[in-house]
């Protein structure tokens, strides 16, 4: 039995027979005596728990438990399993499991597809693996959240992330992380709350801007943008080698110089993509590896060489890259 994370009001169904013969049903039981153990945690009575029987006279025997105890997963689980062991007197002992698991709730999924994000490219992140949850942000202000203690202390490490409130005040919300401020472990918003986060708001960030995560998508083959040539399989199956291999060798690396042009948000150069063919990269993205924008993203819409250097018009980036940042033409 699968139940979100933090819900207190279902139900599990047990029978109970007698002790001795292992058959007849026990009816009219009460006062039941219920031991959990979450994760691996040490073993707990439940304090008050509330046992119903279903029906006499049409389920003789069947009782319902009310799973209201010690229900929240742990920060950083994406599940965890939960044992819940029933006793009562002159009744055989009764084992049940169920699986907590982190829910998105609904109010999620309507914001990412309908809401401020307005497309699937914010949805597919959401089926990704969870990069970091928390269940102990600070208040925040119109666009801004304190993260839990867990956040990584590094600037910027989450610059380009989708942040979504999943419970407590708030609940959601969907935005983009701008700017991540590692020392205070403060993160600033694309645009404002609607209801701004307090103490104890539930949130996970997907698509962290972690250069690590982006690089282990990708086969420890991948050399400097290209595919080792002692690569000959991935999962020993020699095509699909071939073909990473064959999309990896368009990936183009480039790197921003603001010497002769400062870049916008824009607009950027850069001196080492010098392909000379007006308009040969419209259409294709930009992936920035390093700086402000690290992990983001955005199409190309123009392009041209300039004094040398390769010059990219862009859409509307949130931050404006500085000199040497890195990124890769895909």
């Amino acid at each position: 039995m699968k139940i979100p994370s933090g819900i207190t009001d279902q139900f599990v169904y047990f029978v109970a027979v007698d002790a001795t013969d292992f058959t007849s049903r026990e009816t009219g039981l009460s006062s039941f005596t219920v031991t959990r153990s979450r994760n691996g945690a040490t073993a707990a009575t439940m304090t008050t728990p509330t046992v119903n029987e279903t029906s006499v006279s049409l389920l003789p025997g069947v009782y319902e438990l009310l799973l209201d105890e010690d229900m929240t997963i742990g920060a950083g689980n994406e599940s965890e399993e939960m044992c819940f062991h029933i006793t009562h007197t002159g009744m055989a002992p009764v084992t049940r499991t169920i699986e907590l698991y982190l829910s998105i709730p609904d109010q999620v999924w309507d914001e990412v597809l309908t809401g401020g994000h307005n497309d699937m490219d914010s949805a597919s992140q959401f089926l990704k693996n969870t990069q970091l949850r928390g269940d102990d942000a600070q208040a925040g202000d119109a666009t801004h959240i304190t993260l839990a203690t867990a956040a990584v202390a590094t600037d910027d490490i989450y610059n380009g992330a989708v942040i979504a409130l999943t419970g407590g005040t708030g609940e959601g919300q969907v935005r983009t992380i701008i700017d991540y401020v590692g020392s205070t472990k403060v993160a600033e918003v694309d645009r404002a709350w609607t209801v701004n986060p307090a103490s104890g708001t539930r949130y996970s960030i997907k698509a962290t801007a972690d250069p690590g995560a982006v690089l282990a998508l990708l086969p420890s083959a991948l050399v400097s943008g290209r595919m080792d040539s002692n690569m000959s399989a991935i999962n020993d199956v020699n095509a699909a080698a071939v073909r990473l291999a064959l999309s990896a060798g368009q990936m183009i690396p480039g790197t921003v110089d603001n010497t002769a042009f400062t870049a916008t948000t824009t607009i950027l150069e850069s001196d080492d993509i010098t392909e000379d063919t007006a308009d040969n990269f419209n259409g294709r993205n930009i992936l920035w590896t390093s700086g402000i924008m690290i992990a983001s993203m955005t199409d190309i819409t123009d392009y041209a060489l300039t004094g040398g250097r390769g010059r990219f018009t862009v859409s509307t980036m949130p931050e404006t890259p500085g000199d040497d940042d890195t990124f890769i033409v895909i």
